[in-house]
């Protein structure tokens, strides 16, 4: 099941995901904050951080045993997914 968060919206507040069964989710370029716990414990198998955003909180994806992909952005100031190597850093 995919999900996707409506145009406008601009934090993904802490825990607003928590335990979420779906598998993949679009993030609008909207959204400058994903907070602490956001997604922790989904089953997502991928992400895709948009150039918008701006902080990703502390265990924002804690748990998520099953996301093999995310991916940042090429165009974002503040965080890379170095070469698609899964591992989101804070530039």
């Amino acid at each position: 099941m995919n999900s996707i968060i409506p145009e406008g919206i601009t934090s993904i507040d802490e825990q607003a995901f928590t335990d979420c069964s779906f598998s993949s989710i679009e993030i609008p370029a909207s959204v400058i904050s994903i907070k602490d716990w956001a997604f922790s414990g989904c089953s997502l198998t991928s992400i895709e951080i948009p150039a918008s955003v701006t902080l990703i909180g502390e265990y924002a994806f804690y748990a998520c045993s099953s996301l093999i992909s995310i991916t940042v952005d090429e165009n974002n100031a503040f965080y890379d997914s170095r070469d698609n190597s899964n591992v989101v850093s804070r530039i």
